[in-house]
């Protein structure tokens, strides 16, 4: 599977918005129905958005950071881990690597504005786990600080919030409060993830 950046078209990431929010009016779907759609299964590939406010295309000027997740239905052997990602280290107790990310802010030298971690590294070794409804993941992580997206499953894809915590800005109360959404595009490839952690070299 090869992922393309261009592929992050707008109509997409407007129905799988419509979707999380409930509003297909045009296709004549109210808002319950919208929330009772099937779920996919979580383990998969996925574009992801990180945005201030809501966004429905990649296009969209509040997104502060664009990339790719893959989530996994099992854990990585420790030797796969230490390969991919020597740095990774679990966020939570128990936490299981499960999935890895690549991400690149929109603009280089960060949004103006912007306060928070997402996008800090471009590639890494995260776990997931479900949480009262939502799942969890984390797309920054170091030994006072991190970033945290809790997301809820919908039809083609998943949204919810991200936020940044420790020091700094986020230790201050300042970090801000991002939009996540994240489009379904396929089955879960460790190949991928390998792909991104060679490219960060």
């Amino acid at each position: 599977m090869k992922v393309v950046a261009n592929d992050l078209t707008s109509r997409p990431w407007m129905r799988l918005l419509a979707l999380a929010l409930g509003i297909l009016g045009s296709a004549g779907t109210s808002r319950t129905e919208a929330v009772q759609l099937s779920e996919p299964p979580i383990p998969g590939t996925y574009e992801i958005l990180i945005c201030r406010g809501l966004c429905a295309s990649a296009t969209s000027p509040n997104v502060v950071v664009r990339g790719h997740v893959v989530l996994f239905a099992q854990a990585l052997d420790r030797r796969t881990v230490e390969r991919l990602d020597d740095a990774y280290g679990p966020t939570t107790a128990g936490e299981r690597p499960n999935g890895c990310y690549e991400l690149e802010p929109v603009h280089p030298g960060g949004v103006p504005g912007y306060i928070g971690y997402a996008g800090t590294v471009p590639f890494g070794v995260t776990g997931w786990y479900p949480w009262e409804g939502s799942v969890v993941f984390a797309l920054y992580h170091s030994p006072d600080a991190g970033y945290n997206a809790v997301v809820k499953p919908f039809a083609g894809g998943l949204f919810g919030q991200g936020r940044s915590w420790g020091v700094g800005a986020a230790a201050q109360g300042r970090a801000d409060a991002d939009t996540v959404v994240a489009r379904r595009t396929g089955e879960a490839e460790l190949s991928l993830c390998e792909q991104w952690s060679a490219r960060r070299g």
